[in-house]
């Protein structure tokens, strides 16, 4: 037996689904624009009870004291890395400007600095160590780390390094005393306050030198000292003392 065409039995394949009313799909809409926004609220409050507890901890925490105590003793241990790293280079010097050759041996840099140091005319001067710094370019002269075997040596010659400047083929080479990174550092800030204030002095005759980690600034015939105080800023050691003019 078949079936007519068109048959709205509960099973037949042509039923339809009814087309929802515009009043209806606008009303469905706005429900769930009001379960998202209530969702969002939601996630606003939660993020705003997080940060509030964050807030009240950190209270809470510098309240106790606990912060300064742990700021102090990671001072305490900057200082005492500061003091090792002094101690590890208290008798070292860095030699600038000797020439480089290429393919340089290390008998080669060891007659490069037993010949400045001969310069200085001191007698008998013992190395541990000396090594070039820094990767070879070939565009400049890498300057030279020399460790003494004695700190009293390395101050003999910081003491004659001006000997230098009467030997023609060894004027342009330069020893300075090997310093930590915070102390290259401070240097630097010295010296570019002091090119700073003869830039916006030009009149000014004014000389500085830096000596021990000091700015020493002679201007108005008076010496003035400076030095890089723990936040970073340059601040006076005294108010100025006259040159004496005999």
């Amino acid at each position: 037996m078949g079936f007519e065409s068109g048959s709205s039995g509960t099973g037949g394949a042509s039923a339809k689904r009814k087309p929802t009313s515009p009043a209806k799909e606008e009303d469905r809409v706005t429900k769930l624009t009001i379960i998202d926004s209530d969702q969002v609220l939601s996630q606003e409050q939660k993020v705003d009870k997080i940060l509030a507890k964050l807030l009240d901890l950190e209270r809470r925490w510098e309240d106790s004291g606990a912060l300064r105590e742990v700021a102090m003793k990671v001072e305490k241990v900057d200082e005492e890395l500061e003091r090792l790293r002094k101690e590890q280079i208290a008798a070292n010097v860095i030699i600038v400007g000797v020439p480089e050759k290429k393919q340089e041996k290390y008998q080669d840099l060891e007659q490069a600095v037993e010949k400045v140091l001969s310069a200085l005319d001191l007698g008998n001067i013992d190395f541990s160590q000396i090594r070039r710094l820094g990767k070879a370019d070939g565009t400049k002269n890498r300057s030279i780390q020399v460790k003494f075997v004695r700190q009293k040596d390395r101050v003999r010659v910081l003491l004659a390094k001006k000997k230098l400047r009467e030997v023609q083929e060894l004027k342009d080479i330069y020893i300075n005393a090997e310093l930590t990174q915070l102390d290259m550092v401070r240097e630097q800030k010295l010296r570019e306050t002091a090119r700073d204030w003869k830039k916006t002095n030009p009149g000014l005759n004014l000389k500085y030198y830096i000596k021990k980690g000091r700015l020493v600034v002679i201007r108005n015939r008076k010496v003035e000292e400076y030095r890089v105080n723990e936040d970073g800023d340059v601040e006076p050691i005294n108010e100025g003392q006259e040159i004496d003019q005999d």
